[in-house]
């Protein structure tokens, strides 16, 4: 039920999604060539999420928080983008899916929820560095991640219970 669940929601947020056109989307399509990545992958807000994400491995598509482009410059958003396109390369999604099946299968095992929480967070980790990496400006990549943080925090009220990590 949590597999199924979890796939409808992914198929709505593409559904919903509004893509972007325009000069982004050029530039994502560098910066992928810049990566060797061969698939084309869209962009795309959405109202449903608080934080950028990379939904779908055959198509896939990057989801940015509705607003989240205005109060970033453009260095920032290349970092955030470049962060998602390594997940991408990397083939996150697909180690996410069989990360839920795993944890749907030892749900009654709470190493299994430790374990799998330490195993999202290094991947998290393992982008951000390689970001540094290959962007080379990690004064714009700190500041693009701070002013996320800012902006989820200062959601009131229900926004701020559904936040991932509240110890960041």
């Amino acid at each position: 039920l949590r597999i199924f669940s979890g796939w409808w929601y992914v198929k709505r947020l593409r559904r919903k999604a509004v893509l972007l056109g325009g000069k982004w989307n050029s530039q994502v399509q560098l910066l992928a060539a810049s990566l060797h990545i061969q698939k084309f992958i869209s962009l795309a807000e959405s109202s449903f999420i608080h934080a950028p994400v990379v939904i779908g491995h055959l198509r896939p598509m990057i989801l940015f928080p509705v607003g989240m482009c205005s109060g970033l410059s453009v260095e920032q958003i290349e970092s955030i983008i470049l962060h998602e396109l390594i997940h991408i390369k990397r083939n996150d999604y697909l180690v996410n899916v069989i990360q839920s099946l795993m944890e749907a299968m030892y749900f009654f095992n709470p190493f299994v929820w430790m374990i799998s929480g330490i195993i999202r967070q290094e991947r998290e980790h393992c982008c951000d560095d390689a970001v540094v990496k290959y962007y080379g400006n990690p004064l714009a990549y700190v500041r693009a991640l701070a002013t996320l943080e800012e902006t989820r925090f200062s959601k009131s009220g229900l926004a701020l219970s559904f936040a991932q990590d509240k110890n960041q």
